[in-house]
């Protein structure tokens, strides 16, 4: 007995195909989007820092 393939079949896996693709899309820039905002705040967040202490040593020099 063989493998019936129907046509059914055949859209039944190109539409989990196509959810899993949109998941799996969706997950990837979201993680994308994540580590963007994370370094970009990370990034001002260390030159604020060092404003502050450049500020600091000048108030130290005073």
């Amino acid at each position: 007995m063989g493998t019936n393939i129907t046509l059914s079949h055949v859209f039944e896996a190109m539409g989990i195909m196509l959810l899993g693709s949109v998941i799996a899309i969706s997950i990837v820039t979201s993680v994308i989007l994540g580590l963007y905002w994370f370094f970009k705040n990370d990034a001002r967040e260390k030159e604020r820092v060092e404003s502050l202490s450049t500020k600091q040593s000048n108030n130290d020099d005073a």
